[in-house]
């Protein structure tokens, strides 16, 4: 036998920058370690202590450094046995704490030629999140508050992939996320109670959340057959009284405007054989059955009432995914939308499509209290179809369409008018009479093809103005979208206006379109999605 003891005194952190921490990352701070080691035929016994000394992990940046960890102090025990060279290790206790948290666990890892296996024990987990966020700033200005508490047992026969026994539970109370910005907060969301419960294979979980004027309430139950890879039935409940639409949209916005740049990307590695059946994702959504219902009672824009009863019910179950039900009401208009996903093979592909009919224009402008006053009727439908096996697929095979139509309606003194009349005064035009038109029909399709999308109809049929035109988007060159405008100028005492054609394009990155007129190197510029 033989007995080893050792210890290190505040040892300067930074000496490691150079070896494990890459540019632009920095740590700074000491660390001290005392152990004593207990050896006897290939058995060891570990006793020691840890300990980080106003620990600092800093981000350097260009506008300046950034203190992702700031001054954290912790302190480490740990108490093990490692017996068989390795083949049987025992942790008998290791506690971690500092100012904000507690954990206390024990385990064992077994692995010999008859049996590899996992039995770690989570007695405490306790952190106080306001606490945390004094040293631990993962994004900048944010800070949280709050409790967790975290408990249980994981037992699982890793060679065997079966698992003995899984009870666990974690529980947040009163948490909330808060950004500081030039001496303000704003509140980002808050979560009064979140629960989840794992016991026997069967596993349950609830949340609910506030963010602004908006609640969201969730509630989950199912059964685990097997972890590795998850294996589980299980149904879902999410439902809200009242929810500002732009929080899906801007989610399914930025979903969707990271998925194409990651198909991009994708896209020069060059050819590269993925069997989704083989990828984790593919293995997640053709070993589990899902069921979702969603409800919404009331959908808000731009903090006007707009949709109601928005209900909905999906259903995943042997690798089909699709949409049992849809139904929302509002405007006066009749809503369809449908989604389906065949992903049980190597090569997957779906479709998702939707139908807008008969929204009334005036009945809009008035709940989303738009400046000024408008009617007519809005139509609108699309249809994406996809398949393949990877990203750069939804360039190479996607097929997305859309059709858009307005008619028979009225604009007066809408924020797009007045910013179209500064627009034509700023390049010189005659003043348009413009503030109060009709129009007969308002139309626009697009179409994707690989890469590139094609505008065609678009078209402005009024009384004082009208355009109309058609172009393209290409990666390499952005927006080009031709169109020929003429307009009524302002009536003189002695005679009518008369009529004026601009020369139009439409530049810009596909959803950044700038109004311009062709071919003046110094034309003044309209945003069109930025009106007001």
């Amino acid at each position: 036998p033989s007995v080893h003891r050792f210890s290190v005194e505040n040892f300067d952190v930074s000496h490691l920058n150079a070896r494990l921490i890459s540019p632009p990352f920095a740590i700074f701070g000491g660390m001290s370690v005392a152990a004593t080691v207990h050896a006897l035929d290939g058995h060891l016994s570990v006793n020691g202590t840890a300990g980080l000394n106003n620990l600092n992990l800093v981000e350097r940046r260009q506008e300046g450094a950034r203190s992702i960890v700031a001054n954290e102090n912790l302190n480490i025990t740990l108490a093990a046995d490692v017996l068989n060279t390795g083949h049987r290790i025992i942790v008998r206790e290791i506690d971690i704490s500092d100012d904000s948290t507690r954990i206390n666990a024990r385990g064992i890892y077994c692995n010999n030629e008859r049996e590899e296996y996992i039995d770690a024990h989570l007695g405490r987990c306790s952190i106080d999140l306001a606490r945390l966020s004094e040293w631990l700033v993962p994004w900048e200005n944010v800070s949280c508050e709050g409790s967790l508490e975290a408990g249980g047992r994981i037992s699982y026969d890793i060679r065997h992939k079966r698992s003995g026994d899984v009870s666990l539970g974690l529980r947040l109370d009163d948490f909330s996320m808060t950004r500081k910005t030039g001496g303000k907060k704003a509140v980002l969301i808050t979560v009064p109670a979140a629960r989840i419960t794992i016991a026997d294979g069967a596993f349950a979980m609830s949340a609910d959340a506030r963010k602004d004027r908006s609640d969201i309430g969730m509630k989950g139950e199912g059964y685990i057959v097997g972890w590795l890879p998850l294996v589980s039935e299980s149904r879902f409940n999410l439902n809200s009284r009242k929810l500002e639409a732009l929080i899906p949209a801007k989610a399914a916005f930025n979903a969707l405007k990271n998925l194409y740049a990651a198909a991009f990307e994708d896209k020069t590695r060059g050819y590269e054989q993925i069997f989704f059946m083989k990828t984790p994702l593919g293995a997640f959504v053709n070993n589990n059955t899902m069921e979702c219902d969603l409800s919404v009672a009331r959908l808000l824009f731009a903090g006007g009432e707009a949709l109601s009863d928005l209900r909905s019910r999906f259903r995943l179950a042997d690798g089909y995914l699709r949409m049992e039900d849809f139904h929302v009401a509002g405007f006066g208009g009749e809503y369809s939308l449908d989604l389906r996903a065949y992903l049980k093979s190597d090569y997957p592909g779906g479709s998702v499509s939707g139908r807008i009919a008969g929204v009334n224009l005036e009945e809009v402008g008035r709940s989303l209290a738009i400046e000024g006053a408008m009617s007519g009727t809005l139509g609108a439908d699309f249809k994406f179809e996809f398949s393949g096996n990877r990203k750069s697929h939804l360039l190479e095979n996607g097929k997305f369409e859309c059709k858009l139509d307005m008619s028979d309606g009225r604009l007066t003194g809408t924020p797009f008018q007045r910013k179209l009349k500064e627009f034509l005064l700023a390049n010189g035009f005659e003043e348009p009479a413009i503030g109060d038109m009709g129009f007969t029909r308002v139309t626009l399709s697009a179409n994707q093809a690989g890469e590139n999308v094609y505008f065609s109809n678009v078209a402005f049929s009024g009384d004082a103005f009208n355009a109309s035109g058609y172009g393209t988007f290409q990666p390499q060159d952005g927006l080009r979208l031709p169109l020929g405008a003429t307009y009524t100028g302002l009536a003189a005492e002695d005679a009518p206006g008369r009529t004026t054609g601009v020369p139009l394009v439409i530049t810009g990155r596909l959803l950044n379109p700038v109004l311009r007129v062709m071919n003046k190197k110094d034309s003044a510029e309209l945003a069109l999605f930025h009106i007001d």
